[in-house]
């Protein structure tokens, strides 16, 4: 089959099941990239339609094998996972929350090859059991989804997407596509990196990270009250339907809901600190509300939240970085409608970021010197170590003042140059540690010809770990209970049995870590030198989360476009520059321009808006 074959059967595809008459130009350019290359990397905006660059090919190649879509959230899946049946793609699902039933169910159903997409969590990803089933199912393309979360460190951090590019090693897919809204020159080689295999040419596909039906408008106040005031101004003057006003903290947004309220404005809140019921239920709610709805929300309103007819978007206030800021005002106009962003700030937020970044982003020297601090703290090379924060705080001698603090940002470093082990953060681990002079191949080789429990145990050492651990005389390992019992295929007491064993042989001792004791510690990995040798990894990270909370500050204090030199931090590659250089036609600094007659006519986008009137009226909500 030729590309153009290719793509005229997606066309075909996508308006027989989708109902889409025709598909867009940026679709057909990366559905082109992966026909033709085994590693593509595409960034296209939060609407553009991304969900059809693995649809459609999963059922052009349905003869070729089912296709692996990895997604961060449960709620995500399952949204698509219902968008693949109403199109009536075979489509299965493996997630924490589901039943026994479910799990088993597509179990069967990815074993005797009757699905054409799957969906699985990071945290299923890497069940032995799992990566043993896809082995066999012969996947035509695994898919990245939110690949920017690959290089993530905050609270949304997913220490299993660090794992990917190690899974994809062993299964060896024929093709693998990274997909996300927003990532920098960069951010796009850090994914590249821990993505694809090494060496390999990944074909980059990138587009602008923002629709070009939203408009983008900054105003600069000059207190928190005339913030106030300006957003008030906003949400009464703008005609909307779903108005998303994001916020930096929880209790801004409760406080929001209630004085909006009082304005008659009909507001809902959204943010981490609510139950999973509760978000659904201020999901369902918003999308179906006959009346005009407000959201006051914190990030936690992003990744997975599909609500339609948000063609406002407010920012109160600076966000961490200029991919931040992209990922909330994509929200806007998903459906393709003309759709407002308002930045709002004042002199306060920049020197706030800036001292939130020193804060959360040692100096690389501060760094070094705790890490040498904290070497006995570490394990040997290869090995993994329990370590309570408790411990590391005593050690280490952080801030007094604010001592979780700075804690806070020892472990986003050991994260960033990844010395930091994945855990069950809700499940119990164990801890294993070998007696010096024992090693664990030592007892492997000994054992009689033969499957038993023993030997099982030890081959899934082998298989879990590297080859110089098995060698290294008082080995170490932090394992969740539920990964060695998957691997060796023995129930808990199965495992226990054989635990204490070689207990009681003195071969090792070992003790459990409970789910409360894991949150309130680290499990770090390889030696002090591993770790300052990483040192070089973070400076490199920091130097470019800082990079993008400057180019956000370039944006917000522009003079001449808004989304130029933005559009050249995400779009530029080896020093080249972006095709945009002087006007975006998209921006409050370009309509003014155009309204002089200093730009090219036929800028309708924020008319459609009644764009005029709300800019002509900013004076008004000034105090």
């Amino acid at each position: 089959m030729s590309v153009a074959n290719f793509i005229n059967l997606c066309g075909d595809l996508a308006k027989n099941h989708f109902a889409i008459e025709s598909l867009r130009d940026a679709q057909i350019t990366v559905l082109e990239r992966i026909y033709s290359s085994p590693f593509c990397l595409a960034t296209m905006p939060t609407g553009a339609g991304k969900t059809l660059l693995y649809a459609l090919p999963a059922m052009a190649w349905k003869n070729d094998g089912p296709v692996l879509v990895i997604c961060p959230l449960i709620s995500l899946m399952r949204d698509q996972l219902r968008r693949m049946q109403e199109a009536s793609i075979n489509a299965i699902i493996f997630t924490a929350d589901q039943s026994e039933e479910e799990r088993k169910l597509s179990y069967m159903r990815l074993k005797s090859g009757n699905c054409q997409v799957i969906f699985a969590s990071p945290e299923r990803m890497v069940m032995p059991s799992f990566q043993k089933v896809l082995l066999n199912a012969k996947l035509s393309m695994v898919v990245v989804d939110e690949a920017h979360c690959v290089v993530s460190w905050g609270p949304g951090f997913r220490p299993e997407y660090r794992e990917l590019g190690i899974l994809l090693e062993r299964l060896k897919p024929p093709r693998i596509l990274a997909i996300t809204a927003t990532a920098s020159a960069a951010s796009r080689r850090m994914i590249s990196d821990r993505v694809f295999p090494s060496g390999t040419l990944v074909d980059e596909t990138v587009f602008s990270p923002l629709g070009k039906n939203i408009f983008v408008e900054v105003n600069r106040v000059f207190s928190e009250e005339e913030k106030w005031i300006t957003l008030c101004a906003a949400l009464e003057k703008t005609p909307f339907k779903r108005a998303l006003v994001y916020f930096p903290r929880r209790e801004q947004c409760e406080k929001a809901v209630i004085d909006l309220r009082k304005k008659n404005i009909h507001a809902v809140v959204y943010h981490a600190g609510l139950t999973k019921y509760q978000k659904q239920d201020v999901e369902k709610y918003v999308q179906s509300a006959a009346l005009n709805v407000v959201v006051c929300a914190t990030l936690a309103f992003g990744m997975g939240v599909d609500i339609p007819q948000v063609n406002l978007v407010v920012v109160f206030g600076f966000p961490a970085n200029i991919e931040e800021y992209f990922q909330m005002i994509g929200r806007a106009g998903r459906a393709g409608e003309a759709s407002r962003t308002l930045l709002l700030w004042s002199g306060a937020d920049p020197k706030k970021r800036n001292f939130q970044f020193d804060a959360t982003f040692l100096d690389p020297s501060r760094v070094d010197e705790v890490v040498r601090k904290m070497s006995s703290c570490f394990p040997a090379s290869h090995c993994t170590r329990f370590v309570s924060f408790t411990k590391l705080k005593s050690i280490i001698g952080v801030n007094v003042k604010n001592p979780d603090r700075d804690l806070e940002a020892i472990i986003v470093a050991l994260r960033l140059m990844d010395r930091v082990a994945l855990s069950g953060s809700h499940e119990n681990n164990i801890s294993i540690v070998f007696e010096r002079g024992v090693t664990p191949q030592q007892i492997r080789v000994a054992l009689p010809a033969g499957i038993t429990r023993r030997s099982l145990f030890f081959d899934a050492f082998e298989r879990l770990f590297h080859n110089d651990w098995m060698k290294q005389s008082g080995a170490e390992c932090v394992l969740r209970i539920s990964l060695l019992c998957d691997e060796t295929r023995m129930s808990e007491q199965q495992l226990l049995e054989v635990l204490d064993y070689y207990s009681n042989e003195g071969k090792f001792e070992y003790s459990f870590i409970s789910p409360q004791e894991v949150l309130d510690g680290v499990i770090l990995r390889g030696d002090v030198a591993d770790a300052r040798a990483q040192l070089q990894v973070y400076s490199k990270a920091r130097a470019q989360f800082h990079e993008s909370l400057r180019q956000l500050e370039n944006l917000a204090a522009s003079r001449n476009c808004r989304l130029a030199a933005a559009e050249n931090f995400f779009a530029r590659r080896s020093g080249a520059q972006s095709k945009m250089t002087q006007m975006c036609r998209q921006c409050d600094l370009c309509f003014e321009q155009l309204k002089k007659g200093k730009g090219p006519t036929g800028f309708n986008l924020f008319r459609e808006f009644s764009a005029v009137k709300v800019l002509e009226n900013k004076a008004e909500a000034r105090i």
